[in-house]
């Protein structure tokens, strides 16, 4: 990851335990997933699903703001359950 994308997704490229990341992945007993992830104040994410690690990814949420601290989405489709692969994705604003 360069210096730009640690910008991006809030980290600090001088430290190597700062990484962005799902911190957990839930199946609710409705059948839907919720995610979970740390995010910064000044950014906006999307959440991706896919059938492979590899892609191709296809946005499965509308642009998410977040404040620092945790960040929730839920997935009400179900469009990875037990099939795929989910991956949040941090934009600038």
């Amino acid at each position: 990851m360069g210096d730009g994308d640690e910008l991006i997704a809030g980290t600090d490229p001088t430290d190597p335990e700062s990484c962005f990341r799902i911190e957990r992945v839930e199946q609710l007993p409705d059948g839907s997933i919720l995610l979970n992830w740390q995010s910064v104040p000044w950014q906006l994410y999307v959440v991706e699903v896919s059938d492979a690690i590899t892609g191709p990814w296809k946005e499965v949420s509308e642009l998410i703001p977040s404040d620092r601290g945790a960040a929730d989405w839920k997935d009400l489709a179900g469009d990875g359950v037990g099939t795929g692969f989910y991956r949040i994705r941090p934009m600038l604003p």
